[in-house]
C-alpha cells in the first residue's frame, strides 16, 4: 500500500517500488489504478501528465508562513489587475491539483477580500511556481508572500519578491 500527498509523490513511490522489484512501470496502468482505488479522484477520462503541478508539503508550509506573516491588507485594485493581467498571460497559470483541504482556507480569504475581484478572474488559476491561487495572490502585498528559494519568470511580478 502506497500513500503520498500529491499524484507525484505517489507516482514516485510506485515508480521506485516497481524498479526495486525489477517490473516496468507504465504511465497509463498507474492512472488506471490510481483512479480505480480512489474513487475521490475525478478521473472521467483525462490522462494526467507527469510533468503536471500538484500541491506539495512545501507548498503548504510556504502557505502557512505566509498566511502567519499577513495582516490582512490588500494591495489596491490597480495593482491587483496589473498583477492579475501578467498572472493570465503567464505559461505558469496552470491547475494545481492535490489540496482539498484549501477550500475551507480559499473561502476565508475570499470573504476577507470582500466580493474584491479583477478583470482577469476567470482566467486565473494558480501558479505553477509556488502554487499559490492566483485570483487571491494578486491581492495579496508582496512582504506577506513567502517566495524564499523560488525562481519565478522573468516579468512575473513577483520576481522581486523571491527570485
Amino acid at each position: 500500500m502506497f500513500t503520498g500527498f500529491s499524484y507525484g509523490l505517489m507516482r514516485e513511490l510506485v515508480i521506485k517500488h516497481r524498479k526495486a522489484m525489477g517490473f516496468p512501470f507504465d504511465d497509463a496502468d498507474f492512472q488506471d489504478e490510481l483512479c480505480r482505488q480512489n474513487t475521490a479522484i475525478d478521473c472521467s477520462g483525462r490522462v494526467i501528465p507527469p510533468g503536471e503541478r500538484h500541491m506539495t508539503i512545501a507548498d503548504v508550509r510556504r502557505f502557512m508562513s505566509s498566511l502567519s506573516s499577513w495582516d490582512g491588507s490588500f494591495v489596491d485594485q490597480e495593482e491587483a489587475e496589473r498583477r492579475a493581467t501578467i498572472c493570465a498571460g503567464c505559461p505558469m497559470n496552470v491547475v494545481v491539483h492535490g489540496c482539498k483541504g484549501c477550500g475551507g482556507i480559499l473561502k476565508w480569504v475570499n470573504e476577507k477580500l470582500g466580493g474584491n475581484a479583477t478583470s482577469k478572474d476567470r482566467a486565473l488559476e494558480s501558479c505553477a511556481v509556488c502554487g499559490c491561487y492566483n485570483a487571491v495572490s494578486v491581492w495579496i502585498p508582496l512582504e506577506a508572500q513567502n517566495t524564499d528559494g523560488l525562481t519565478f519568470a522573468e516579468g512575473c511580478w513577483k520576481v522581486a519578491a523571491g527570485g
